[in-house]
């Protein structure tokens, strides 16, 4: 049995359209979480949602008042949500690894390059949930991300696609 459903996007650069198509897709959840570059005030976010939002600054973010990192407790583990571009995980994920070990945490949210990314090493799970707005993978498929935890503390990452670009 699932205990707890969170969406998780990134990249949205102010497409809020794409946020709600993302949304209305995804349907029911626990929690939100951005991962950054949202170019719009986070509140319009938030008002999409009747849960906990959860959102951090990206590098296009410069007016936006969110913090760069953050840790979020959830069932049986603690996240670590960053945008990435700090760390470099346009080059590799090894500085985010670092600092998701760093800061206790065994799951590691991340944006910034429009990709979507499932890694795991030295027990950190690192995602990365791609992009709502504007992909940059190959499929160019618009997507978001959905982790659900089980009554066990199991945990399943997974993306969405919402549509093409």
């Amino acid at each position: 049995m699932i205990v707890s459903r969170i969406m998780i996007i990134s990249d949205s650069h102010g497409y809020n359209d794409w946020v709600k198509a993302a949304v209305k897709r995804a349907e029911h959840f626990d929690m939100l979480i951005h991962c950054g570059d949202l170019q719009c005030d986070p509140k319009e976010i938030e008002d999409m949602v009747s849960c906990p939002c959860y959102m951090v600054r990206g590098n296009c973010d410069y007016r936006a008042d969110l913090p760069s990192s953050r840790t979020v407790l959830v069932p049986d583990h603690k996240i670590y949500i960053v945008h990435g571009h700090i760390q470099g995980v346009q080059y590799d994920l090894d500085d985010l690894e670092n600092e998701a070990f760093s800061n206790g945490c065994d799951i590691a949210l991340f944006g910034h390059t429009h990709r979507p990314c499932l890694e795991q090493e030295n027990g950190i799970t690192m995602f990365n949930p791609g992009s709502v707005a504007q992909p940059r993978q190959d499929s160019r498929e618009k997507t978001y991300g959905i982790l659900e935890i089980d009554e066990y503390g199991e945990f399943q990452l997974y993306h969405e696609v919402i549509g093409k670009k």
